[in-house]
């Protein structure tokens, strides 16, 4: 018996969200933060849902509000695919630039 395909390439389990965060992109100097709904988040990478669409590679700030502490957590993700929804929202999977330690993951769901 042969997994599906999105199961073979998914190595951690994902957790679902309904948070939200800041987002900005890394490789420019201008300061404008788009708010996005996590959809789900492992220690590799997060799921987004959010307004304005990112192209595939692009570099992304997240900020993230964390339960136990006042300070965000910030960490860069890369776009990996983009979903366009018919309500004209798009879905983001998102690549950390390093993986989230199990206190972290705890931390933000």
């Amino acid at each position: 018996m042969s997994l599906p395909t999105d199961l073979q390439r998914r190595a951690m389990v994902r957790q679902p969200s309904r948070q939200t965060l800041c987002l900005s992109q890394a490789e420019t100097k201008e300061e404008i933060l788009w708010v996005a709904r996590i959809q789900d988040i492992c220690r590799e990478g997060v799921r987004l849902l959010l307004m304005r669409r990112f192209e595939p590679r692009t570099m992304l700030r997240l900020e993230f509000p964390r339960k136990t502490q006042d300070m965000p957590l910030l960490i860069q993700a890369r776009v990996i695919h983009v979903l366009n929804y018919p309500n004209g929202s798009y879905g983001l999977g998102c690549a950390f630039s390093r993986s989230l330690t199990e206190e972290e993951l705890k931390d933000l769901i």
